[in-house]
């Protein structure tokens, strides 16, 4: 039983038992008096009336006594019942609000965000951490990444957050892109939020080992320290890769990041290895090799070349011209 609920039921068992004092106190009043007036009597008559009086007086006493009884009852049963009216309403609310949730998320995975906000409009962030996640979500993809942090960290708060590793992400998602818009402006800015963001994709995984969406991402954040600082920060950002595909093998970007940064680090082999991976889950990632910036340093070899021609005639419909991939191979 919750404080709340201790704190309702003592106050009713008080209650009750001031209502029964009350009553005795009264009664005894009343039978004192009619035993004043049976010692005063000296006469017949006079016993006849404190007689009646004493009989009235002891009917009275029942009906306070029976009153303060119910009064008793009435006040424990409020007591122990408002607080099960209480979580029964505050369920009721909770199942409407996860109702509205699981309808909002429906509309945000077709892509419908303006219908996904509408549905949670009226429900009250309070009710559960899912709704502070899901209009969180809603504001960071319409940009307005203070209202999502705002409604991520009030999720945070709430006392049955039992998801906290979805909001670290999300947190770290907003400010790895805040530190990829300031890069090129104000890099010591973007230098300390990218730390900002490894720290928070490192909380999330801290809250779920097995969050290979963690593990991705924080491999994301360490590649752009690499580009921005003096550190090595690839071999790490790899290990990374590594144990998100160990938890979840179908994420493909692992794969076609892992094959980047194998190329940064001149390991050709593993490169091409697992820009196949990438490949057979997933064609364009053929295109976009041969834009990658990172993989200039192994382009002109004959393992790349090779790699791409063999890939193009096996997905023709992405690359009709196996010339233009030569030339481009050749810049």
């Amino acid at each position: 039983m919750g404080k709340g609920k201790q704190r309702l039921s003592a106050i009713g068992m008080i209650l009750a038992f001031i209502i029964i004092l009350a009553c005795l106190g009264i009664s005894v009043c009343l039978n004192l008096r009619v035993f004043c007036l049976l010692k005063e009597s000296n006469t017949i008559s006079k016993v006849v009336i404190a007689t009646s009086k004493m009989f009235t007086s002891i009917g009275i006493d029942i009906l306070l006594m029976g009153v303060g009884i119910l009064l008793a009852v009435i006040s424990i049963v409020a007591a122990l019942a408002y607080p099960v009216w209480k979580d029964w309403k505050t369920w009721k609310n909770e199942i409407e609000a996860l109702n509205k949730v699981g309808i909002a998320k429906a509309y945000f995975t077709q892509g419908d965000i303006k219908e996904a906000s509408k549905v949670l409009r009226s429900v009250d962030e309070k009710s559960n951490y899912e709704v502070c996640f899901m209009k969180g979500k809603i504001e960071a993809k319409e940009g307005e990444y203070n209202k999502a942090l705002d409604l991520f960290n009030k999720g945070l708060k709430l006392p049955n957050c039992e998801e906290k590793e979805k909001f670290y992400l999300w947190k770290g998602n907003i400010i790895f892109e805040r530190a990829k818009e300031l890069e090129e402006s104000n890099l010591n800015a973007a230098i300390s939020l990218f730390e900002d963001a490894e720290k928070l994709y490192k909380k999330a995984i801290a809250e779920r080992e097995n969050f290979a969406i963690a593990h991705n991402n924080l491999a994301l954040v360490l590649r752009h320290q690499d580009e921005v600082s003096e550190v090595d920060k690839v071999s790490e950002a790899i290990s990374e890769l590594d144990i998100a595909l160990k938890y979840d093998p179908h994420i493909t970007t692992s794969y076609y990041n892992k094959a980047c940064y194998y190329s940064l680090k001149n390991n050709v082999s593993e490169s091409l290895k697992n820009l196949e991976d990438a490949i057979r889950q997933d064609s364009k990632y053929l295109k976009t090799a041969l834009e990658d910036r990172d993989f200039l340093n192994i382009r002109n070899t004959q393992d790349f070349k090779g790699f791409i021609e063999k890939m193009a005639k096996k997905h023709l419909t992405m690359c009709k011209n196996y010339a233009i991939i030569e030339y481009r191979g050749e810049e």
